[in-house]
């Protein structure tokens, strides 16, 4: 049985691996890597830069967590399927192994110069959508709606409670 120390030790680390990752790919985007390998050596850098971003990537998957596992809960409610809070909540921790996932699948915009749909909201805040949010939302909308039917849903209730967890995912990244 997964406990929830091991749920959030999980997403700690994936978190972490998120956040590296993603810093490794900005430079990639802009041809900077050779920048990269000299800023890695400047505490400063880590402290003042890196750190923080890394920092927001492992709050971001304690967020979606809670944000997917609570939507999910909701739907299953709604539609009338008795479901247990706890089974939600590491069902969806194993979702968030997606998280990862999702960049590493965008490196592809890195090496193969793809371009991505960016939502410029405002001069800071620019969100984007690539191959890898791409994957990342047919798997979660697979493994939720997996998850309902094998619970008792039927496919278009199970179906639908996916989507929604995807919708306000989406909804709420880019309101960000």
């Amino acid at each position: 049985d997964v406990t929830m120390p091991s749920v959030l030790a999980f997403l700690f680390w994936i978190g972490l691996l998120r956040g590296v990752l993603e810093v490794v790919w900005l430079f990639a985007m802009s041809r900077r890597l050779d920048e990269l390998w000299l800023l890695v050596r400047e505490p400063s850098w880590w402290v003042a830069e890196s750190g923080p971003f890394v920092l927001a990537n492992i709050l971001t998957a304690y967020f979606r967590w809670a944000l997917y596992s609570v939507t999910a809960f909701a739907a299953f409610r709604w539609f009338r399927l008795t479901v247990d809070f706890t089974q939600v909540l590491r069902v969806c921790g194993a979702v968030m192994g997606l998280y990862v996932l999702t960049i590493l699948v965008n490196f592809l915009h890195a090496v193969c110069d793809l371009k991505l749909l960016q939502v410029h909201i405002a001069d800071l805040y620019a969100p984007s959508f690539g191959i890898g949010q791409g994957v990342s939302a047919l798997l979660v909308l697979w493994m939720l709606s997996t998850f309902g039917r094998l619970r008792g849903l039927d496919r278009s209730a199970a179906f639908l409670s996916a989507m929604l967890v995807g919708l306000v995912e989406r909804v709420t990244y880019f309101l960000g």
